[in-house]
This record gives C-alpha cells, structure tokens and sequence, in this order.
C-alpha cells in the first residue's frame, strides 16, 4: 500500500517544517527526497554550495562552484582538475600557493 495524507511529502520538508525542498528543488521519488536545483544540496535542499566568479572575475557573472566544479551532497565544492578553493574560483597554483602560505606542515626531518 502507498502512503497518502499530509505526511506524503514529509521528506521533502527541512527540519522544523517549511516549503517542500526549502523553494530549491522538487519532491520526487514518491516523497522521500528531493531533486535539488543546481548550486542546492542535502535532504531537504537546504544547503547552498559555495558561489564564486563565473567566467573569470572580471565578468561580474556567479555561479555555483564558479562552474568548476559540482555541489557535493554536503553542500560543498568538488572542484574539477585545475581548480581549487571553497568555491572552485582559484587557478590551482594559486589555490596551492595560498595553502603554503597558512603555514608550514610538520618537518619531514
């Protein structure tokens, strides 16, 4: 048998009750998950990955990711080869470049 009534959608809704999918997103699957709109992650699509310059800073465009990347389940950026950053937005060198720059690791001596 099919579940019916309100509760139907109730994994579609974001903790503490709200609109299906946080407005990010559609219930699909019978109403235990949601199809989240790009850049929008988690159960309920209630998390936004990291949003940066698309097609170079000077364009004034944004995406998610920087479009370098895709919105991990967690909300977060996998960056594609090349990039780096929380929002995929920094040429690899640069990204690793500013990682030595926080500090050194431990001494391998």
């Amino acid at each position: 048998a099919g579940r019916g009534g309100a509760d139907a959608d109730e994994f579609c809704r974001p903790a503490g009750g709200g609109e299906l999918c946080s407005g990010r997103g559609d219930c699909a699957m019978g109403g235990i998950g949601c199809q989240c709109n790009p850049g929008f992650a988690g159960l309920a699509c209630e998390l936004q990955c990291p949003v940066g310059p698309a097609g170079g800073t000077a364009s004034g465009v944004t995406a998610p990711c920087s479009n370098n990347g895709v919105c991990t389940d967690e909300g977060t950026c996998r960056c594609m080869g090349g990039y780096g950053g929380p929002a995929c937005s920094e040429p690899k060198e640069a990204a690793e470049t500013a990682a030595d720059e926080a500090g050194p690791g431990p001494d391998p001596a």
